[in-house]
């Protein structure tokens, strides 16, 4: 996969403000719709090509933009989560052994078992 993405022509980074931002009203000047510089800047992080480049969860819930909802003495926290396979530059044939091991080596939550809530939705 990483040699696919390094074989692909660069190209030039979205201007989610074109695409997004704020648009006026000609006459009175104030916002009609559109997204603010805040919430431009929020997704401009999140959508960073470079995971090393992204907000963890904790960051991305203290931006600006999300302000109004964030309560940090309300939000859990964990301890940061290394993937060891993240960075591997690995063949084919490895990923798909690593892959299947962690396929089969996974135990769903006992939540997901619980039938009346399948059965509810």
């Amino acid at each position: 996969a990483a040699d696919y993405f390094h074989r692909l022509p660069p190209k030039p980074k979205k201007d989610y403000n074109e695409l997004f931002g704020l648009k006026y009203d000609p006459e009175t000047r104030t916002p009609t719709s559109g997204v603010s510089p805040d919430g431009i800047d929020f997704l401009d992080r999140l959508l960073s090509f470079d995971h090393r480049t992204r907000p963890t969860a904790e960051e991305a819930l203290a931006h600006p933009f999300l302000e109004i909802l964030h309560d940090p003495m309300d939000d859990p926290t964990r301890e940061y989560f290394v993937d060891e396979h993240q960075d591997g530059d690995y063949s084919i044939e490895i990923w798909k052994s690593i892959l299947w091991q962690m396929v089969d080596e996974f135990v769903p939550p006992s939540w997901a078992n619980d039938e009346d809530d399948i059965a509810a939705d």
